[in-house]
């Protein structure tokens, strides 16, 4: 087990947990769905937005609800969700 933190918030990863790596396994496979069915064509203030709930989403779905608007501070900035997601990774 270690802990990640960003944003002030930290949080337990245990990949040696099967509990966490469902949540972490399923999340990913959901991602990988939402992500080849996101619009990357139109306006790009609504590609962002939802670019970046692919990033809330992801989290919320690994460590709970909320977690995505903790760790981004309810911002959709894309920089920002990819910084998260590096580093997180």
């Amino acid at each position: 087990m270690s802990l990640w933190k960003w944003n002030d918030v930290e949080l337990e990863i245990d990949m040696e947990d099967y509990d966490f790596l469902q949540k972490y396994e399923n999340a990913f496979a959901s991602l990988e769905k939402r992500e080849s069915e996101l619009q990357k064509v139109g306006k790009q203030a609504v590609f962002v937005k939802e670019y970046c709930e692919l990033f809330y989403r992801l989290f919320d779905d690994i460590f709970g609800s909320g977690t995505g608007d903790k760790l981004f501070d309810g911002k959709k900035n894309a920089r920002i969700c990819e910084e998260c997601y590096s580093d997180f990774i």
